[in-house]
């Protein structure tokens, strides 16, 4: 946490940035309870307003990175902190680099069936396919691992109606 936090390149996860805000905040704070206290320079207080606003700046570019953006939207007016605070980072890899949760991502489904977690296998990651065994009526999805050895197969059916009589649990 917290390295190379002048430079805009990478990706940070949200608590980072949640406390590079509280830093920055209390270091604004802290600089005008020593103006008031100390009369300092208008350099000296523009060189520490700078570094601050580079501080934050190169905060903010790294958390839109998180998020899969260009960091030029920080400079919009209504870009608000609170989506940089509060949406999730992109799971895995994006074009701005590495996760920073080190998350992964084990199951990478193309289709439109609902996820099923894949069991873990230590030797391989599974591997989702979309094949159809019987291509008139029904369509199958795979997990399987680099081999070819099927871990899970679930059938993918879209429902047009439900009758709601054809169960007695289904009528109240």
């Amino acid at each position: 946490m917290f390295k190379n936090i002048f430079l805009f390149e990478g990706r940070i996860r949200r608590t980072e940035f949640g406390l590079s805000i509280i830093i920055d905040y209390f270091a604004l704070i802290f600089l005008g309870v020593i103006d008031a206290v100390v009369t300092l320079g208008i350099v000296i207080k523009f060189l520490f307003f700078t570094l601050l606003f580079w501080f934050i700046l190169a905060q903010s570019v790294k958390r839109s990175h998180d998020l899969g953006q260009s960091g030029w939207y920080v400079l919009l007016p209504f870009y608000n902190p609170f989506f940089l605070l509060f949406s999730e980072g992109i799971l895995g890899k994006n074009e701005y680099g590495e996760d920073p949760k080190k998350r992964v991502n084990f199951f990478n489904a193309s289709t439109s069936s609902s996820i099923l977690q894949p069991p873990l296998v230590r030797a391989y990651q599974p591997i989702a396919k979309h094949t159809s065994e019987d291509s008139t009526s029904h369509r199958y999805d795979f997990v399987v691992t680099k081999d070819d050895t099927i871990l899970k197969k679930w059938l993918d059916t879209k429902v047009e109606s439900i009758n709601m009589s054809a169960t007695q649990y289904l009528i109240k």
